[in-house]
């Protein structure tokens, strides 16, 4: 009995000690990208506050949550193999350099499947930025047949790239962001969460940057 007891508390120190290691991956990986950029600072970082709070007003599983904080986290790692004279350019991209732009979902999925604790979320890395109608990328997927996380990630990035500042105009409100959600659901987002987004946003009076309780 002593020894199973024994066996059983080292299984657990290893895991946690794993859990510590993932999670200094992960945010080493995402500050390596953050630094590339000073618009993306803290981008990532409110991608996951967002997809987050969604996730647990859905009453996902703990390891859904996990999965949702995880990929929330990475979900434009790709983005550190593009050159910084495309990611910083402050003018539209020409055909070449958006085709470049457009890699780094699979990208970022390359660079994760190194990672043994990342192996639940390549796909929600991979079709972040696919569309409810199909029109997305890389592998215009549509509907259901989008990973639902990846789906999740989808709205929580839009809402913090309407609401943060670029080089070619200022932060949107989050007025805008219900504008956006609402004539783009059914086509770019999944109507349904789309109305659970908005539900979220009228129970907890959100602001910019931020969930106020």
């Amino acid at each position: 009995m002593h020894y199973q007891l024994a066996a059983t508390n080292y299984k657990l120190h290893e895991s946690l000690s794993a859990l510590d290691e993932s999670q200094n991956i992960i945010f080493t990986l995402a500050l390596a990208l953050e630094s590339k950029d000073a618009y993306l600072h803290g981008h990532s970082k409110r991608v996951t506050d967002y997809a987050v709070e969604l996730g647990r007003f859905l009453n996902l599983s703990e390891i859904d949550q996990v999965n949702i904080y995880r990929a929330a986290i990475l979900h434009d790692i790709g983005k550190i193999g593009v050159p910084d004279a495309i990611l910083n350019k402050p003018s539209a991209l020409v055909s070449e350099e958006w085709s470049i732009m457009k890699s780094h979902p699979e990208r970022g999925e390359a660079i994760c499947s190194k990672l043994n604790f990342a192996r639940e979320i390549l796909s929600i890395i991979r079709h972040h930025h696919e569309r409810y109608d199909g029109k997305g990328y890389p592998d215009g997927l549509s509907g259901e047949d989008i990973p639902f996380i990846a789906r999740l990630i989808s709205i929580a990035d839009t809402v913090d790239a309407i609401t943060s500042s670029r080089p070619y105009r200022l932060a949107g409100t989050f007025e805008q962001v219900l504008e956006e959600l609402q004539k783009s659901a059914g086509t770019q987002f999944d109507p349904v969460l789309v109305a659970t987004f908005i539900s979220l946003y009228n129970s907890k009076k959100l602001t910019n940057r931020a969930y106020v309780s």
